[in-house]
């Protein structure tokens, strides 16, 4: 572990390193909430347009974050060498709970008019195989994608040694660099990066610390992590809009460069809050998959509110949902995805006998 005067995100214990990546999702979990929830500010006057900038170019790094995360703990050997195992358990752990939880939106968007059994079923199968992507669920039909290629990925991800590692990064950076300048001035970039978008952060997550090792690195890059978004605000101001919180050099650096802040952050939280953490992390995923459930009810029934008083209705209404979301999550975990899930295991078992 680095010395508490260093930015360093590796070499942590075990149960440290296990804990700063939950801290890590807790606090995407509640930027995703945070960013959904600007829909209350008052765009009206120069500081409510400047504030939902700048909390977007910070807050839409928790979508980057989140794969980055994804491609740490899926791209390693033995989900390569047991691709079959592999499978079962992305099945257990990801697409079972979607499944069940694109089920209770179906229901929820439908409500109260269902209609027949057979017309539910139908709306929930589009849902599931297109009608969903279109929503805020993009992020689990480009995750399942991923999945499903990753034991291949593996061993291209292992193969890179540390230069061909620098080389990717800087490659990618330049790329997003001249997609999104030439986008903005109406150019289209001929050129295609085939780990472009979300899969850069998906194929970066497994080895993007190990590139900081050295603590001026890891100061650098957090400081400009810190900086960037300050650059979107400008960009943005400027016209140079079209991709400025998803695919543009900035967002790159602000979630590489909070990615490292929030793990070095996560080994120094105090031993009283880490429980609590700990417990909203297990539960990110359902969290995710219901907040627009939460939020959109919640929106709809706060009063309106304009200039400085709508920034604080923003945070309010952020932590309201969030603790909502938290406690609907630990509900539907224990009481029926877990059950749910156990019953997969029993199947399993008597499948491969």
């Amino acid at each position: 572990m680095a010395a508490q005067t260093n930015v360093r995100v590796g070499g942590s214990s075990a149960k440290s390193r296990q804990f700063k990546y939950d801290f890590v999702r807790f606090v995407a979990m509640t930027w995703l909430i945070g960013v959904h929830a600007l829909t209350v500010v008052d765009t009206g006057r120069r500081l409510g347009s400047w504030y939902v900038v700048l909390c977007q170019a910070v807050f839409f790094t928790a979508n980057a974050i989140f794969f980055m995360l994804s491609g740490k703990f899926n791209l390693v050997r033995k989900n390569s060498e047991d691709w079959r195992g592999f499978y079962v358990r992305k099945a257990r752990g990801n697409l079972l709970p979607v499944l069940v939880l694109f089920f209770i939106r179906t229901a929820y968007d439908m409500w109260p008019d269902l209609g027949t059994p057979l017309h539910f079923l139908k709306t929930f199968a589009l849902n599931t195989v297109d009608y969903f992507d279109c929503r805020e669920y993009w992020f689990v039909f480009q995750l399942l994608s991923m999945l499903v290629v990753t034991p291949f990925l593996v061993p291209v991800v292992e193969s890179l040694d540390q230069g061909k590692k620098k080389l990717l990064m800087v490659l990618g950076l330049l790329w997003f660099t001249a997609s999104f300048f030439m986008t903005n001035l109406g150019y289209e970039l001929g050129y295609s990066f085939m780990f472009g978008g979300f899969w850069f952060a998906y194929l970066i997550g497994p080895f993007v610390e190990g590139l900081l090792s050295h603590a001026l690195h890891q100061r650098l890059i957090v400081l400009a992590g810190v900086l960037a978004p300050l650059a979107t605000l400008v960009a943005v101001l400027c016209g140079y809009s079209s991709g400025a919180f998803d695919t543009s050099p900035f967002y790159l650096i602000t979630y590489v460069g909070l990615y490292c802040l929030l793990l070095w952050l996560g080994d120094r939280v105090v031993p009283s809050l880490r429980r609590p953490i700990s417990f909203c992390a297990r539960h990110s995923f359902t969290v995710y998959m219901i907040h627009m459930m939460v939020l959109i009810p919640l929106s709809a029934a706060v009063p309106k509110l304009y200039g400085v008083a709508s920034l604080a209705e923003h945070v309010g209404l952020s932590v309201l949902t969030i603790a909502i979301c938290v406690l609907l999550s630990a509900l539907l975990d224990t009481l029926l995805i877990k059950p749910l899930q156990r019953l997969f295991d029993i199947l399993a078992q008597k499948l491969a006998k």
